[in-house]
């Protein structure tokens, strides 16, 4: 019994992964591309929003794919997981890159957004014109987008939220708005330029925890600007660079807010589940690989259940050791900690077999 309690409160501070937000999105917005030079070249926009500003855009250029998920947090680049999941994308480092590169001092541009002459009507909305600009830059390299600032989906977030990742802008403006048609300021405009093609009703859904997304996206800014600093100074010391490395990390770790507790209606989805997590698995235990094919025969089916979910969580844990990883270190401990409470307290109604079988297989895990 000690040996049991004991197992059980090392691993109550485990992080694994947890069930992620549900978002709704209510419209699916589709944006083409008119381009007079390159008749060939295919650029298709799909954009899922709801009234919460949250969209979720799916772009592919010449078949090249690309999602990012945008909300008032900012934008992150995700791909598609099991069960309607968001993960952080492939290319989230390479994002991270071309950011910091786009000023690695850290220190932003401030753009201006400035109401011009012009209106239009597209798809029975009308829109007013605005530049986009860096102040003080040239005006032949501004943006000009057509906004309707009374739909109820912002899709100018999104458009915002992207030239702020590559630039590291400040915008303080207050337009916000449908997007209907946007293009590079010159005398090209009107024969190249993005323009909305369709609007329809949607009930898409995903699941994202995008604060965790934003945590890692920052921690590879960090990481970034400590290799940049110790280029600098030719690691001249490794000491003051650790601590400012580590200061970077504390900065963005979230409040607690105690939700172990709750019941979820379903079981957490896995992150050892994932098939591009099959590779990552050589750093975790063998019974992670078929954790059901281990299972004891319980007399209590309850029990089977919530003690697939307690080892999965725990397989989950070391994966984290990946830097590739997509486990939510908050919800893995809420997981884990609710299944140890649950293990424990049913311990004294099961039947002396089921007891025993219990003990035989925590004990021998490994």
């Amino acid at each position: 019994m000690k040996k049991i309690t004991v197992f059980f409160l090392v691993f109550s501070c485990i992080l694994t992964f947890a069930q992620n937000k549900k978002i709704l999105f209510t419209k699916e917005l589709k944006y083409g591309v008119v381009d007079s030079k390159n008749k060939n070249r295919t650029i298709d926009i799909d954009v899922f929003g709801n009234t919460s500003n949250e969209l979720l855009v799916n772009a592919k250029v010449d078949q090249f794919p690309l999602n990012v998920f945008v909300d008032n947090l900012g934008v992150s680049p995700v791909s598609f997981g099991m069960n309607s999941q968001l993960e952080n994308s492939f290319y989230s480092p390479f994002f991270s890159q071309i950011a910091y590169e786009a000023s690695p001092d850290g220190k932003g541009k401030d753009i201006e957004a400035k109401k011009i002459e012009g209106t239009e009507i597209i798809l029975g909305l009308p829109c007013q014109y605005y530049l986009l600009n860096f102040k003080e830059a040239n005006k032949d390299e501004s943006l000009k987008v057509c906004v309707n600032e009374n739909y109820p989906i912002n899709t100018f977030s999104a458009l915002n939220g992207i030239i702020k990742v590559f630039t590291r802008s400040n915008y303080s403006n207050e337009l916000k708005g449908l997007v209907l048609k946007a293009g590079v300021n010159d005398d090209q405009f009107d024969t190249e330029h993005f323009v909305l093609k369709s609007i329809k009703d949607s009930e898409a859904y995903v699941y994202f925890d995008h604060k965790q997304s934003m945590m890692k996206h920052q921690r590879r800014m960090d990481s970034l600007m400590l290799e940049q600093k110790r280029w600098e100074e030719d690691y001249a010391d490794s000491a003051a660079v650790y601590s400012d490395s580590a200061y970077s990390y504390d900065k963005y770790i979230p409040e607690y807010v105690s939700t172990y507790k709750q019941e979820n209606e379903e079981m957490a989805t896995l992150s050892i589940d994932n098939p591009d997590s099959k590779d990552l698995l050589k750093g975790a235990p063998k019974y992670c690989t078929n954790i059901q094919n281990g299972l004891p025969t319980f007399e209590n089916k309850n029990l089977s259940k919530h003690l697939y979910n307690y080892v999965g969580q725990v397989c989950d844990m070391y994966l984290t050791q990946s830097y590739s990883e997509t486990v939510d270190e908050k919800g893995t401990m809420d997981e884990i900690r609710r299944e140890v409470l649950y293990l424990l307290n049913i311990r004294d109604e099961l039947s002396k077999s089921d007891r025993k079988k219990l003990d035989k297989y925590l004990d021998q895990l490994d």
